[in-house]
């Protein structure tokens, strides 16, 4: 536990890099046809990443890359960040981004979940408009936004919130954060 969120941790099979998950209740877990379920204290059996939401509740994502820390010496005044993004859903997802700086990663508000098209969900079609499949393929798109953030190590956050039946396919390709060197006055 982490101030009273569970939190659990997974490692990557293919990078060896771990992440981290918060709010999940694992008390045992157990991969099965390459779907990982667990075991909560309850007594219940969870598919994990296996849908749009967690037991029915919206679930927020957070992803904070690696801290820049030697590529300029001196404080780094953050201005704007840009995310390169990859997802089906139509239309693109908006996420919220945010500046992180001295190795502590900050809570910003948490952002409206995404809507989107469910594509191939079962029972969301109209009979007489619905094209089985999925609308569109996957889209490439990079957008800068404003952050703000100063420090001698810094990097930028994404955020996006998710609450639909289907799952959300949103891949995160590249971050960049654009910013000043400098001494405050």
């Amino acid at each position: 536990m982490d101030g009273g969120v569970n939190v659990s941790f997974a490692a990557n099979a293919r990078t060896g890099a771990w992440g981290r998950f918060t709010g999940w209740d694992v008390r045992c877990s157990v991969v099965v046809s390459d779907q990982l379920y667990f075991g909560t204290n309850a007594g219940k059996v969870m598919a994990a990443d296996s849908g749009g939401n967690d037991d029915g509740l919206q679930y927020t994502g957070k992803y904070v890359p690696k801290f820049s820390g030697n590529s300029a010496p001196g404080e780094k005044f953050m201005t704007h960040a840009e995310l390169t993004a990859r997802s089906a859903a139509t239309p693109f997802p908006a996420f919220k981004m945010f500046g992180n700086s001295e190795y502590t990663v900050s809570t910003p508000t948490t952002p409206l979940p995404v809507v989107f098209d469910q594509g191939d969900t079962w029972g969301t079609g109209v009979w007489g408009e619905f094209v089985w499949g999925n609308s569109s393929d996957l889209m490439t798109k990079s957008k800068w936004k404003t952050i703000r953030g100063q420090g001698s190590s810094i990097a930028p956050g994404v955020m996006i919130t998710s609450n639909s039946t289907a799952a959300l396919v949103f891949e995160i390709l590249s971050t960049q954060v654009r910013y000043e060197v400098g001494n405050s006055l």
